[in-house]
């Protein structure tokens, strides 16, 4: 769940992001991100594309609903 909620948090960011540099760097976690997603998909015995291959950005809102309850505050 992890993975994938990472996929769609950084989709999700990548249109308010002003700087190129910034974008670049978030394009080359993004791809990370989603080999690690469709690594685990295919060890739990899910498609490793199960969006055919195009996952949906996510909100700020839908990230923290799906990864909120897994980030302690210090």
């Amino acid at each position: 769940m992890l993975e994938n909620t990472g996929v769609g948090a950084y989709n999700g960011a990548a249109p308010s992001l002003q700087s190129k540099a910034v974008l670049a760097s978030a394009g080359s976690i993004v791809q990370t991100e989603a080999r690690h997603a469709a690594a685990i998909n295919l060890l739990i015995g899910m498609s490793p594309t199960p969006n055919q291959g195009f996952d949906r950005p996510l909100t700020k809102a839908e990230v923290l609903a799906k990864a909120g309850p897994l980030i302690k505050a210090p």
